[in-house]
């Protein structure tokens, strides 16, 4: 801003002054010819005429000073109102900037995530194809071919024992059998049943015994939840987010025990997921392709709730979920 400029010392005030006093001179020794009673009567007017002038011109000088005072201040809070308007757009434009490169993060990572389900779907659906074909299908040939044999056996010319009939009959029950265990861990994979029969906490307990057997990892489950009403959408969200969070964990973490709590705090279920492992790092929490995280944020988010991971260097790592009930 342009600084404001003083007044400045001959203004037309100050030169009238000049001029009065000029002509005060010529009369007190241009005169000659006027009596001294004259001249002093011309000199006192006159100088009553200077005083006058002097006191507009000191009160103008002092106005105009006063003036430029207010003016230098108004500008100066200008400039500060000016300065301070500037950094708060910039601070606005920055935050802006980085909302906008969060929500373009996030859009790739849910486009990201989106084509990572529809494989992991498409794989989903190759890997059942391929227990049905290979556990079922030849499970059921060996049936047929046994049943067959009996069949031939029963109508052949030289009859068998019993005994001999009755462990042919035995052999293709284990078959029947094997087919049975078979369908129904296929389906306990697509779906369990203890989720639906027993609840959620049964089945989050369930869950952790199976991966412990599976895993050999010591495996921990506390609950402070004994009777919890939650709708199959939410049971559901929250069971899924534990298998993957136990996946995780038996794929990375490298841990041999595990701890797996669940509570209800003000109307919210919480629950959470420690590692003794080697702890996942900031970078892998935020990576764009961390698509086990991902999927556990989505489910969350769905109903309100959040996923918080957390790790570091040799402690291990926390996953901790909140979904409002």
């Amino acid at each position: 801003m342009n600084s404001i400029k003083r007044p400045s010392a001959l203004t037309p005030s100050t030169l009238l002054v000049l001029g009065v006093l000029a002509l005060l001179a010529g009369v007190y020794f241009g005169a000659p010819a006027l009596d001294s009673a004259a001249r002093a009567v011309a000199f006192l007017l006159v100088g009553v005429m200077v005083i006058i002038l002097l006191m507009r011109e000191f009160t103008e000088r002092r106005r105009m000073e006063a003036a430029a005072d207010t003016a230098h201040t108004l500008n100066e809070e200008l400039d500060e109102r000016v300065t301070q308007r500037t950094r708060q757009l910039e601070a606005a434009n920055r935050k802006l900037a980085a909302e906008i490169a969060d929500r373009e993060r996030a859009t790739e990572q849910l486009r990201l995530l989106a084509a990572h389900l529809q494989s992991a779907r498409e794989e989903e659906r190759i890997t059942i194809a391929r227990e049905i074909h290979d556990e079922i299908g030849t499970l059921m040939t060996a049936i047929k071919m046994d049943l067959a044999y009996l069949s031939k056996e029963i109508t052949g010319g030289t009859p068998k024992s019993p005994e001999t009939l009755r462990e042919e009959i035995s052999a293709t029950t284990k078959l029947v059998d094997n087919a049975i265990r078979t369908v129904h861990q296929i389906a306990l994979e697509l779906r369990p049943a203890v989720l639906d029969h027993l609840g959620l906490r049964s089945a989050l307990e369930w869950q952790v015994r199976e991966f412990q057997a599976r895993t050999k990892i010591e495996s921990e489950f506390v609950s402070t939840v004994d009777h919890l009403q939650l709708d199959p959408e939410r049971s559901t969200a929250v069971f899924r987010i534990l298998q993957e969070a136990l996946t995780n964990v038996a794929r990375h973490a490298h841990a041999t025990h595990v701890e797996v709590t669940l509570q209800e705090q003000d109307r919210q279920l919480m629950l959470q997921v420690h590692d003794n492992g080697r702890g996942i790092s900031q970078e892998q929490v935020s990576g764009t392709r961390q698509f086990g995280l991902l999927g556990m944020r989505e489910r969350a988010h769905i109903f309100g709730g959040d996923v918080l991971v957390q790790g570091a260097p040799g402690q291990g790592t926390t996953v901790a979920v909140r979904i409002p009930v």
